[in-house]
């Protein structure tokens, strides 16, 4: 059935689509009021009228996933091959996009947008709580019930924190904030010990007030003695939290945001009194500071992030924080490119010795998730900001050698044997189940076994995901499922599985019970146990160094399955540097106290406080070990190493390099360099130390990083007597018996770095404190910073983009449906317009009624129907250079260029410019500040590439005239950010041509077996001939909406001939074909066409052949009379579908031509369809597709009342713009050509 755009159909969809979007409007503003109503009820709603959250939620921060009904809905995926080696949270991230992510929120932070901050909700103390703001409900500060349970620091302390705790009586007399998404400030872990005789100890909200006015702050509230003030900044409102959203939705954003906030909170400052599931009573690392809960925006990009978070870090500073901490931030991020705002904050925080504590981020390095950076490419860091400025203090985040865990029971060789595990929900307390093992969880490996009622241990691996496992172990009828790591040294991590409870344990524990008929019994217990992965970082936190050079992170502390808050009174388990930075925030916290009165007669300012404290923590921090490497994890991703309270309070020493800072930056290096080290000494008397460096690299395994560690040397133990305060060691490292295995590994240049260590005495193994050093052997800065244009890595690929079979080895697409998801590499652009398109918008058609608009192609590439499929293929002329020519006429066709690139490093100062054949610029773009490194090719965290439209040039000089026909450059100019980097340039040599094409002379008929042959024109010598097509014309009569003429297109090949069918079927109609009513249309690689009417070629005399090399005549230069207004392109351009057979186009004039072409995007043989609809009262298009789908586009509304206002108003503009034009008076028809 023809599907034809007329007015008639026109006015009826504007008319359905309006009255949809005046019902959205009702629909929404009655959703308004009623969460209003909800907001302003005193009353706290009913459990049962609440859709709540289950207790045993369990969501996976970035890639948090609803999987209701997903075992329903999941697609039979049989024994679909994938990658065997994949991380946990490659493997996490397949599940979540099998799984149901319709209610998905925006993303919580770019800190960690694929890598899963996991949650493993297990609390059963549900107080349920729909309060949206502060007023409507006032918790106490303090619990009374005197709990008998054991805190969870004092059963498992990573840090050796409690003894400082005890110091500091706790973090007591301290404020510190906390800056994040949200806040449940009802939650049982916001409390204080009890008052009584040292109420003196905190600050009172009378005191707290008038600190407020003294610095003009007259926002915020007083919650109660612990939350002693809490702000929202993104709206300027005091709600940090709206629990009735995140009930209602416990995937959506809000949910996300309240969650991760307070479970940062809890880890911070926690102090419950009531245990939680897992027996325990949730301890903060400072558990009796009160504080500052400031909430800001979750979009990261947006410029109000900035500016909220640096308005927050600075009113915490002038209302007394001691530390601030950061779970958030931007990823990869340059000095550069960081709010002035943010830079002016975070200097007035260090000034006033504040400490700043932040996350390093979660994205590994450079390509996370889709593959190991290259070893050309060493600046991979992924580093957020604010954790680059050296005025914070950044942390990286590891998996403890010790973990609270979940334990089942089971019987093994008559032994009664306990085995770690972490569960997506719970099973049944305290039931026995029957286990059938279901080896890879293959389809095939559920048959002929009885599964029903069961649980199936299932290995990971073979093949298949996580999703996949889980539908075909539930399709035979499983009530659980336990899966079993296919490493020794990996963790057990959470599966983020709704429907029914999925476990993960140990490799070593899967094989024990996999041949056995024991029964596996939960009793929900939790035991301290050993960490699988224990001592080993974790492989999302984000390394080092920044885009500039400098050495980051700082320190690293424990972030791997953390158990604290969340909404609603509920706690899980959750992963990532936004557990790890917290923790370190505590600990600086009490750190200070503790020193400031321990050195209080060094009379140190606050400033002089705050370095000293992170000079001795970073200092005492123990440089963490890869037993499998065999060598010191790199500072690029460790800092100084794992903090150890312990040492910090009994250094009686710390290490610095010439700056003064704890870690040594020795950028350029040579193969032999020299370390120098200043030894503090905080105590009185004569002492001796003995130091050692250990140097190392990285790995590099198949052309690319392995991000592990490489052990080169370790130097001799040496003795140095501390006698001064101030005691310098130096000392020369040669590694130059490595230079050439390391340079053939990495032929860009290679990082030297490592640890000087101290210990005590010459036969102690005790690490006494370390220093990290990082160097790079070759020229950072100036590395490249733009990856090879594609036209230069076609046949082998770039970093994101892999090359097709040999059987189209130059075939180069560019998706437009997913712009961003794929054509990630470097390349320039430009726009492909069909002659129909062309036709309709010379005669003055409207654009954005156009049968297609122009799409763009990668510059260099021509359609070429390949076994009945257009495809695009990257041409070249004699020399091997792509054909990179353009026709700036305004026509829509091949009129400019856009780059898009695919950046390894983060640059500044980027520009474009044209340079004619003697070097003078003659165009110049405007400069643009900053881009990042395109670290992911996921547009949930990073483009793969940037389109760089600012950069676009049209042919033009600098005076907006259209240059002479000839040969130009195209250069792109830009400059890393490292520091002392020079600019780097990208050339691309591109022919400008206006001329039209040669049209072939004559043409002759065969009557016989219908094929048509024509002289071909000499080639140009100027730009090659890209294609010649003909077109038949066929009216259809519509009184009442105006004439449709449809074009079909017969493609002829090279040697000039096509064979014409008798009749085609155009719509309904059986159409006749006769040559003599046929046009030809020829065009070239530059854009440009001509055309001519098949009957003035057919029957001509043979030509000379200097005759036969006609030029197009006036007649015939059909750009001439086009406007001169530069072509309006809609943002929302039209994808045709590749099966499109016939497209209408709708004639503005009042006759019809036949000098209209449409692209090639038939499938059948070498013919295609374009329709145009002669009506004298109407310039509406139309398109017939019997075979066309639409592609569905997906547009997210504010949700808030805004959406009600937008599609009213959307609405009734499009009903008023189709009335108008349907009530368009018709003129007199007219068919004549």
């Amino acid at each position: 059935m023809d599907k034809h755009h007329s007015k008639k159909a026109i006015l009826k969809l504007t008319l359905i689509t309006t009255s949809i979007l005046l019902m959205h409007s009702n629909q929404v503003n009655a959703e308004e009021q009623e969460l209003k109503n909800q907001e302003q009820s005193p009353v706290i709603a009913n459990v049962a009228q609440q859709p709540s959250p289950s207790v045993t939620t369990n969501t996976v921060e970035k890639t948090s996933v609803t999987a209701a009904s997903a075992s329903n809905t999941a697609k039979e995926m049989g024994d679909t091959s994938v990658k065997n080696d994949k991380t946990e949270d490659e493997l996490l991230e397949e599940l979540s996009k099998n799984l149901d992510t319709s209610n998905l929120g925006a993303d919580l932070e770019e800190e960690y947008p694929s890598k899963p901050e996991t949650t493993n909700n297990k609390e059963s103390n549900v107080v349920t709580n729909a309060s949206t703001a502060i007023a409507q409900k006032v918790p106490s500060a303090y619990e009374e019930v005197k709990p008998e349970s054991k805190s969870s620091l004092a059963v498992l302390d990573t840090s050796k924190i409690t003894k400082l705790q005890a110091i500091t009586q706790r973090g007591k007399g301290n404020v510190v904030a906390i800056i994040d998404t949200g806040f449940d400030i009802n939650h049982d872990i916001f409390r204080l010990d009890s008052p009584k005789d040292d109420k003196h100890s905190f600050k009172t909200k009378t005191e707290f007030e008038e600190l407020k006015a003294k610095h003009n702050i007259t926002y915020g509230k007083w919650v109660n003695d612990k939350i002693v003030f809490a702000h929202n900044y993104a709206n300027n409102t005091e709600t940090v939290a709206d629990i009735a959203a995140a009930m209602k939705d416990g995937y959506g954003s809000e949910a996300k945001n309240i969650s991760h906030g307070t479970h940062v909170a809890g880890i911070f400052v926690g102090n419950s009194k009531r245990p939680a599931i897992n027996g325990l009573l949730l301890e903060g690392a400072a558990p009796n500071a009160q504080v500052l809960l400031m909430r800001i925006p979750d979009k990261i990009d947006s410029d109000k992030f900035g500016e909220a978070y640096a308005k927050a870090i600075t009113d915490a500073v002038n209302l007394g924080a001691k530390t601030i901490n950061m779970s958030i931030g931007k990823t990869a991020d340059s000095l550069i490119a960081l709010n002035d705002k943010v830079k002016l904050a975070l200097k007035l925080a260090s000034e006033k010795g504040v400490a700043v504590v932040v996350a390093a981020g979660n994205e590994g390095a450079f390509g996370m998730d889709y593959s190991k950076p290259l070893s050309t490419n060493p600046d991979y860091g992924t580093v957020n900001s604010p954790a680059i400025s050296e005025d914070t203090l950044s942390v990286a985040s590891y998996e403890s050698l010790k973990t609270i865990s979940e334990v089942v029971e089971t019987t093994i060789e008559g032994k009664l044997v306990k085995l770690p595990i972490v569960t997506s929900k719970p099973f049944d307390k305290g039931k026995a189940y029957d286990v059938v093992y279901a080896n890879y969880g293959a389809k095939k490996d559920f048959e002929g076994k009885d599964f029903k009622g069961k649980i199936a241990l299932i290995e990971r691996g073979g093949g298949l995901d996580f999703m996949t496992k889980i539908t075909h172990a539930t399709n035979a009828g499983v009530v659980g499922i336990v899966i079993f790591n296919d490493q020794e040294k990996r963790g057990n991590f959470l599966i983020p599985y709704r429907e029914l409870p999925v476990g993960i344990i140990s490799k070593v524990d899967g094989e024990r019970i996999k041949n056995t008929s024991s029964q596996l019994t939960f009793n929900q217990s939790f035991e301290v146990v050993d960490s699988q992965g224990g001592n080993r970082m974790l492989e999302q936190s984000s390394w080092g160094v920044t885009a500039e050079g400098a050495i980051k992170p700082d320190v690293t502390a424990s972030g791997f399955e953390i158990y604290s808050s969340t909404y609603n009174n509920q706690y899980q388990t959750m992963s990532g540097t936004s557990m790890a930075s917290p923790h370190v925030a505590g600990l600086m916290t009490m750190l200070q106290s503790h020193l400031a009165e321990k050195y209080k007669g060094m009379n140190l300012d606050s400033k002089k406080l705050l370095e000293l404290s992170k000079n001795i923590l970073m200092s005492s921090a123990t440089a963490l070990y890869s037993e499998e490497d065999k060598a010191f994890y790199s500072p690029r991703q460790q800092g100084a190493g794992v903090v150890d309270a312990e040492k910090a309070i009994q250094a009686q020493y710390y290490i610095t390099g010439n700056d003064g800072k704890a870690k040594i930056n020795l950028k350029r290096m040579g193969d032999k360099f020299d370390i120098t080290v200043t030894i503090h000494k905080l105590v009185e008397g004569v002492k001796e130390l003995y130091y050692q460096a250990n140097v190392a690299t990285e790995q590099v395994n198949k052309g690319k990083f392995a991000l592990k560690p490489q052990a080169l040397l370790d130097t001799n133990w040496q003795k140095v007597i501390l006698r001064d305060k101030e005691t310098q060691v130096r000392f020369t490292i040669d590694a130059s018996q490595f230079s050439q295995k390391l340079k053939e590994q990495m032929a860009n240049g290679y990082f030297l770095e490592g640890f000087v260590r101290f210990k005590e005495a010459k036969d102690s193994n005790q690490e006494l404190m370390s220093i990290p050093f990082v160097g790079f052997n070759g020229d950072f800065a100036n590395l490249q910073a733009l990856e090879t244009p594609i036209y230069k890595t076609l046949s082998k690929g770039s970093f994101y983009y892999k090359p097709n079979d040999t059987t189209h080895k130059d075939q180069l697409e560019y998706n437009e449906s997913a712009p961003f998801e794929s054509n990630n590499y470097t390349a320039l652009l430009t726009q492909s317009a069909s002659w129909g398109y062309v036709d309709y918008v010379k005669n003055g058609g409207e654009l954005e009624l156009a049968p297609e608009s122009p799409k763009r192609i990668i510059l260099g590439t021509f359609e070429n129907k390949v076994e009945d499929k257009t495809i695009h293929l990257l041409e070249r002329d004699a020399a091997n250079n792509p054909y990179f020519a353009i026709s700036p006429n305004k026509d829509g066709n091949r009129d400019e260029i856009t780059p898009q690139a695919t950046f390894l490093r983060n640059v500044k100062d980027i520009s474009a410019q044209v340079l004619d054949q003697n070097g003078n610029v003659i165009w110049q773009s405007k400069v643009l500040p900053s881009y990042r490194k395109n670290f992911h090719n996921n547009p949930k965290q990073s483009d793969g590439h940037y389109r760089m439209d600012a950069l676009q040039w049209s042919g033009l000089d600098k005076d907006g005239k259209v240059v002479a026909d000839g040969f130009y450059t195209y250069r792109l100019r830009y400059t890393p950010v490292a520091e002392g980097a020079n600019s780097q340039e990208s050339d691309f040599k591109v022919q400008v041509s206006t001329k039209s094409p040669n049209l072939p002379s004559r043409a002759q008929f065969d009557e016989t077996n219908r094929t048509l042959s024509l002289a071909m024109p000499k080639e140009s010598s100027y730009v090659p001939t890209y294609r010649l097509q003909l077109v038949l014309s066929h009216v259809v009569k519509d009184e009442e909406y105006g004439d449709e003429t449809s074009y079909h297109y017969f493609h002829i090949d090279q040697e000039g001939k096509v064979t014409l069918p008798k009749t085609v079927k155009i719509g309904e109609s059986e159409v006749a074909v006769d040559p003599k009513a046929l046009t030809l249309v020829v065009e070239d690689k530059a854009g440009n066409f001509a055309t001519v009417k098949l009957s003035d070629l057919l029957n001509k005399a043979v030509v000379s052949e200097k005759e036969n090399a006609i030029v197009i005549s006036n007649s015939f230069k059909y750009f001439d009379n086009l406007k001169k207004e530069p072509m309006f392109i809609s943002k929302k351009e039209k994808v045709v579908n590749k099966n499109l057979e016939e497209i209408i186009l709708v004639k503005p004039q009042t006759t019809v031509t036949t000098q209209s072409l449409s692209k090639e995007i038939t499938k059948s043989g070498n013919e295609k369809v374009l329709t145009s609809t002669n009506n004298n009262s109407s310039r509406v298009a139309k398109i017939i597709s019997p075979k066309h789908n639409g592609d569905s586009v997906n547009h997210t509304l504010p949700s808030t009342s805004d959406r009600a206002t937008n599609g009213l108003f959307v609405g009734t503009l499009a009903l008023l713009s189709s009335l108008l034009l349907y009530l368009k008076p018709k003129k007199t028809k007219n068919n004549s050509k």
